[in-house]
Order: C-alpha cells, then structure tokens, then sequence
C-alpha cells in the first residue's frame, strides 16, 4: 500500500492565510488542466534526461530504531546512498503509464522513497538494501463520472531483494470496477462539499490495508460525487474529514454556511462488479473551539478524532479536523470521542506544543472545545543528503514504539525540512522509532491534483480541501505502512 500523497504534508507560519492551490474550475476544464499538467510533467522530464541535467538522486531513507527521549535533544541525520531499483509501469494492453506513483516497503513497514513514471512508464527509486515489497498505483483522477472513469487499480511485486542496483521489469496494473455515488446530508442540500471517501480492507492477520480513495470537492454538484477503482473483494468504505456546506463559496471567500451533518460515515462494501453506491451523512452537531500552547500561542495541527473505544484503522470510527490559527470546526454525531491533537509546526515555531490527548462527549446541543497543548521534549537537528550537503526538502518522521497499532496514537509525529536543512518537532517522552527521507515528487503533485477549498466558518480565513486532506492521509497512509 502506498498513497501518491506521501509526505506532503503543509507546514506554515502562525497567522498566515493560506489560499487555494487551484482556482475552481469547471470539471472538464479541471480534466484538460490535469491532462496538461501530466504532459508536461513528461516533456520536463524527457527534456531533462536528453539534456544530461537530471540525475536520479540516490539518497534513501534513514531509519533509526528505538530512540529514547527523555530531554531536548539535538539529532542531526545524513540519508544514506541507496540501490536503484528500476522497472516500467504498463496497462494490461502493454501501454506504459505516464505519471504513476512507485513505492517501497520493507519488512519492517518502513515506506521508502518513491517516484513518478515519466513518458516511457519508466522509474527509479533508491532504496537502502534489504527485502520490499513494491507497488505502483494509477496517476490520481480527479473526475467522478463512473462512464469515464480509469479502471486501472495498483499492483504489487513482493519480496524484492536489493543488496544492488536492479530492474524489476513491468509492472502491469489491472483494470477494477468502478464504485462511484454521490453524497447527500440528511435532510439538507450540500452546495459545497470537502472530504475523502476510503475504501480499506483487512489481511489474513487483521492488518488494514489501504486500497483506493476519491477526494470530494469541485464545482459541478458542489462536488458531492465520487469515484474509485477498485479490484475484486470486500472493503471498509469510510468518508471521513467531511465538511458539507449549505451555499457555494462567495466572493472573496467570505463565511461559508456549515450544515450540521456528520464528519464522517462508515459503512461494508462488497465489490464484484460495478457498483453506485450513494452516501448519506447523518445529521449531526457542531463541535468548534480552539487549541493553543500554554503561552497563549494559537496553533496548526490535526485533531484525529475517534469513537470511544474504536479501532479506527480497522473500523474506520474516526475522522480529523484541522486547525487553523488555532481554530476548528466540525460536526459529528452524538455520542463519546477520543481527541488527539497533533501539531503540524514549522522550524518559526520557538514553543513546545506537543501531541495532546482529551475527551468530548456530545449531545445534540453545538459544543466547544478549548484545548491546552502540553508541552513536550525538542527533537531538532539538521538533515544532510548522502553527499554531506544539506537538504532543501524532505521530512521527519517519529513513531512512537508502545502505541496500539489500530489506535489515533498510531499516527505518526512529523517534522518537514526547511530550506536550511533544519527540522524541529516536540514530542512526549518516550520511545521512537524514526525515519527520515526526501521527496521530490510531493511538490511537483500539487500541480497536477485538484484542490478545492473547504472553509470554516470565520470570516478572513481560508483552507485549501488538499491541505487538509493531504494532513489526512499522509498521515493515515505513514500509520498504515507500519502495520504491515
């Protein structure tokens, strides 16, 4: 399991407002814009290699296995030199595959780096040495018309042995069925949606393993509907980090009106065929407030929110809210939750903010909630590539050794490297186990995936929908490799 969103993960300064990454448009002219943009991600990399200036970098992951943090402390990393591992992407009819997403994970559950296929289908990933299991998945689309929609769903190659360089040959991926819908509120029109729509399924061992997802957003039908490819089985379809509102966006990004419909829905779903299967969020109550450090500073970061006593990687009871200047809002039926706030701080950041755990029990009255991050322990350092020089982009991972594998705790703690080669996050004690690693593709993504906005409710602010569900899955997908 891999996901095309690895890493990407927003990072900015206390007060910043963040603007859409695309400007809405029409589904069709959005389709044009991504088939552009995947043509000339192609060209810009064919010009490249016949130019003699792109190289592939051989950087690979670094991993280091149970660190105890009891105190600030200072870890500066150098990412060793890997193998290459090479081969094609290809449809069933032998076409190769512009544009599809090429991952790594070893025995241990740790993601290596990945990369896009250019023109050709072709790839190169460097990888430390050791046992993977590679898999390639189909570029994203961001259409939900089931008429139209790409059939193609990942494939995996397992027990890849790097000790050197090595071509793996093609990768073929299969064609699905195509599950598409479309989303309604109970009792209420959506004007505007955000979300993501998961479909997941559990191995022999009970392991989640995570098969496909549609981003909702979009003009057309406020962009309630939904598409995915998916092979032959039986899954957990969850929508989960919904916000449905009432009216499009208005001029100047103004207040949006929120429906009080749940944040996310759950439900089983048996695919051998092509399926509609339509999707009903429950009424549901409003649930908004604030997180701050204990100076008073307001903060960025997710709140992974989970049913009481759930297991959300396997059931799918959870859903995640991002904050914003310090500011959250959301929706969810009544009943109890757990809350787990994670910061999602940049190297400006001077306070200590850490990973916070709380409870909220709601009824069908709005609540608020004000949460006091606690402080943790400073893990920073400076992240170097295999050449000693220091990195420009990459990030940091911590996952914390004890945490129950189907729990909120499970997601992992992230730190993204600045352009000085510095990172900085703040974590309770404990014991990790952490990775650091570069992607290069994470920013060259955010041009070709839609993005529409997912606003909450007070007035000046904005959020991009791919900020926040890029957060999501990013995280999810890090929390999900490990359970392999």
């Amino acid at each position: 399991m891999t996901s095309i969103l690895n890493r990407f993960i927003p990072f900015k300064r206390l007060g910043e407002t963040v603007r859409s990454p695309c400007e809405p448009a029409g589904e069709r002219r959005g389709r044009r814009a991504r088939r552009l943009n995947l043509a000339a991600v192609g060209l810009l990399l064919g010009i490249m290699t016949l130019a003699g200036t792109f190289k592939i970098s051989r950087d690979s992951d670094f991993v280091l296995k149970s660190l105890v943090i009891s105190g600030d402390k200072v870890l500066n990393i150098r990412l060793p030199e890997g193998h290459l591992v090479s081969g094609v992407v290809k449809d069933s009819a032998g076409s190769p595959i512009l544009g599809a997403r090429v991952g790594a994970v070893d025995e241990d559950g740790y993601g290596g780096r990945a990369g896009l296929t250019d023109e050709s289908g072709a790839f190169q990933i460097a990888l430390r040495p050791g046992r993977y299991e590679i898999a390639a998945w189909p570029p994203y689309s961001g259409q939900a018309d089931p008429a139209t929609f790409p059939r193609l769903v990942s494939a995996t190659v397992g027990h890849v042995d790097v000790a050197s360089d090595v071509n793996i040959g093609d990768i073929v991926l299969p064609d699905g069925y195509v599950v598409s819908g479309q989303v309604t509120a109970s009792g209420r029109k959506i004007g505007a949606l955000s979300g993501v729509v998961v479909a997941s399924k559990t191995d022999s061992k009970g392991r989640p393993h995570l098969a496909g997802y549609a981003l909702l957003g979009g003009t057309r039908d406020g962009g309630t509907r939904y598409a995915m490819a998916l092979p032959k089985g039986k899954y957990t379809r969850v929508l989960t980090g919904a916000q449905a509102f009432s009216l499009p966006p208005p001029p100047g990004w103004g207040p949006w009106n929120l429906i009080s419909a749940s944040s996310f829905v759950t439900s089983p779903l048996t695919v051998s065929k092509d399926l509609v299967r339509n999707i009903v969020l429950p009424a549901a109550s409003k649930l908004s407030g604030s997180v701050k450090d204990k100076a008073g500073r307001p903060l960025h970061g997710v709140l992974g929110i989970s049913v009481k006593g759930s297991s959300p990687a396997k059931d799918g009871l959870a859903t995640a809210f991002v904050v914003t200047n310090g500011k959250f809002v959301g929706c969810l039926v009544p009943g109890t939750y757990d809350v787990v706030y994670v910061p999602t701080m940049d190297t400006s950041y001077a306070g200590k903010a850490t990973q916070t755990h709380t409870e909220v029990a709601l009824t069908e009255a709005a609540r608020t909630l004000n949460i006091t991050a606690e402080d943790g322990i400073v893990l920073s350092g400076k992240v170097k590539d295999a050449a000693g020089k220091l990195a420009r982009f990459g990030s940091v991972a911590l996952y914390p050794v004890d945490a129950p594998v189907t729990g909120a705790d499970t997601l992992p703690q992230i730190a993204k490297v600045d352009k000085k080669g510095s990172y900085r996050l703040c974590v309770p004690p404990g014991e990790y186990d952490v990775q650091a690693g570069a992607d290069r593709g994470a920013g060259m993504l955010a041009s070709v995936l839609p993005g529409m906005p997912g606003m909450p409710e007070y007035p000046g602010e904005s959020r991009p929908l791919l900020e926040t569900l890029t957060s999501l899955i990013a995280r999810l997908r890090l929390a999900f490799s490990r359970l392999w």
